[in-house]
């Protein structure tokens, strides 16, 4: 009886490893289809199973990394949270795992403009309309940006605009 229960939990550590794993993957494929600066195709994600805080490793040295702390400028740090994020929910929402449907995204515009990084900026807000067309379908995305880019068609999207004149509570200016 207790040999059961032993390899019962080694296979269920074995199901979340490879949890795990998938969403290393996607936090990779993330950060790649963005062009997150100081990422290439050699490096990979790795998360700490204890904290869940993900690093990225140099393929042929571990001991070079980068993770939160140290991701230097805010533009990365947010992308990099971004990316992450949205790699969870894929992951989940992939295997049927209970995850909250709404992710709210605040893009990096304020250190990541359109008008000074215009090739990161665009590529993440692709990165997100493609995704929400293939493996976000059940997420609803609400992406807070300060200058919004047409993309591609996306299934369902709204844009609503809000300044300080209108503000989020309609009687305040009443």
């Amino acid at each position: 009886m207790l040999r059961k229960a032993i390899e019962e939990e080694q296979r269920s550590l074995t199901g979340a490893q490879q949890l795990i794993t998938e969403i290393e993957e996607a936090l990779m494929e993330n950060l790649m289809a963005v062009g997150v600066p100081g990422v290439d195709s050699e490096d990979r994600a790795v998360i700490n199973i204890r904290t869940w805080m993900p690093k990225i490793q140099n393929r042929n040295d571990p001991r070079q990394f980068w993770d939160f702390d140290s991701a230097g400028s805010n533009g990365r740090r947010v992308l990099f949270t971004v990316c992450y994020a949205i790699a969870i929910h894929q992951v989940a929402e992939r295997h049927g795992l209970p995850i909250p449907s709404i992710l709210l995204l605040d893009t990096p515009t304020k250190d990541v403009a359109r008008d000074a990084n215009q090739e990161i900026h665009d590529a993440m807000q692709q990165r997100i309309a493609q995704l929400t067309s293939t493996s976000l379908k059940k997420t609803q995305l609400i992406v807070a940006d300060s200058s919004f880019v047409q993309v591609a068609p996306v299934s369902d999207y709204r844009l609503y605009e809000l300044s300080r004149q209108s503000g989020l509570i309609k009687y305040y200016h009443d």
